[in-house]
Parts: C-alpha cells; sequence; structure tokens
C-alpha cells in the first residue's frame, strides 16, 4: 500500500547533485519529485510526496539534467521532463522570494519610505536593502552615501539589491510607491536573505 507522505530516505542519505554528483548543503540544492502525471517539478518547500532527487541550485545545470535526461536515471524510472523546467523552476523562485519579501512585512521587519529607509540604514539597523529596478539614481546615490557612511563607522555589511520593480514590491506589501525598502535585525529577514540568495544563484549560475 502506498502512503503519501515524503520518502524518508531523502532525509538519511547524503545530498548530491545528479548532474555534478557534488555533496553539499541542501540550502544550495532542489529537489525535483514526479508528480501523480508523471511529470518532474521542482519541490521548493521539501515537503512533497514521493521520492525527490537533487540538482544545484543553478539554471544551467537544471538545465543539463533536463538535457541528459538525468532525472530518469535519479529516480531509476521513466519520467517526463518539459524543456521549460528550468525557466518554470527560476520563475518558481522569484515567486517565493517575492513572497517572502511580504511575510517579512508582516513580521515587522521591513521598513519602507525614504526618510524611515535612509535613517534605518544610517543607524546600522539595516541588513537588506532593496531598490526597485525602476528606482531614480537620485535616491539610489543619497542611500549608497548613507551605506558607506555605516561602513566607515565600522557597521554591520548591508546587503544592497535591485531585483523588483516598484510595482512588484508594492503589490506584495501593500503599500504605495514602493521605491526603497530595508529589512532590519530578526528572524524573518533570515529566511528573506535566504530566498533572495538562493534566487540571485539560480539565475546568475
Amino acid at each position: 500500500m502506498k502512503h503519501n507522505a515524503i520518502d524518508g530516505s531523502d532525509e538519511m542519505n547524503p545530498r548530491s547533485c545528479i548532474v555534478t554528483k557534488t555533496e553539499t548543503d541542501k540550502d544550495n540544492l532542489i529537489r525535483f519529485v514526479e508528480a501523480p502525471d508523471g511529470m518532474v517539478i521542482p519541490d521548493l518547500k521539501g515537503n512533497l510526496p514521493g521520492r525527490g532527487v537533487w540538482v544545484l541550485s543553478n539554471k544551467k545545470t537544471v538545465a543539463l539534467a533536463v538535457e541528459k535526461k538525468l532525472f530518469a536515471k535519479g529516480f531509476k524510472k521513466q519520467v517526463q521532463t518539459d524543456a521549460s523546467l528550468p525557466e518554470l523552476t527560476g520563475r518558481l523562485i522569484r515567486e517565493k522570494a517575492l513572497r517572502t519579501l511580504g511575510m517579512a512585512k508582516k513580521a515587522g521587519v521591513i521598513v519602507s519610505g525614504f526618510s524611515k529607509v535612509n535613517n534605518s540604514v544610517r543607524s546600522g539597523k539595516a541588513v537588506m536593502l532593496f531598490h526597485a529596478k525602476d528606482a531614480a539614481d537620485d535616491g539610489k546615490r543619497k542611500l549608497a552615501s548613507a551605506t558607506a557612511y555605516v561602513d566607515h563607522m565600522g557597521g554591520d555589511k548591508i546587503d544592497v539589491f535591485t531585483i523588483w520593480t516598484i510595482d512588484e514590491m508594492s503589490q506584495v506589501l501593500g503599500i504605495n510607491n514602493a521605491v526603497h525598502v530595508v529589512a532590519v535585525y530578526g528572524g524573518a529577514t533570515k529566511n528573506l536573505m535566504a530566498c533572495v540568495k538562493q534566487m540571485q544563484a539560480y539565475e546568475l549560475g
């Protein structure tokens, strides 16, 4: 009888990429499972039922897994893989990171509004600084001066990202004109950082 639960063997064995054979922490990998229709799909939360295989978290490696039909070897059976799997995976990772930004707002670690953002940076409270892709250069220059001041004073490094548009950030944060926002110290910020780093690694890899 089949049980609708995750195969425990995934958690017991060392995780290695089916393409490169590299053994690494699961944070550097993406888990893929076989859907009921036989199609290979990404399992970003790592909790979908069934046997899972792991691929390094970058687009080129996922594309190689599809091209060389390595998912069939990993699952030890014939499975279906769509040529668009690398793009689908990237889109889901991007959506996950953006949702995590919204969750960070609900957790109270997101600051918006130029003056408040500037103060958070200069006071050393900011951990992550987000500029919208379509933000004006003047605002980015002023905040670059603020981060330089923190660095000069020996403060902790502030990671700066330009990955979403004003509309994308405004919608997920439920505010108007989210041009610059920061994430301050907190548990939700750690999760946000991990998701954003995964997104960057996937798109740049």
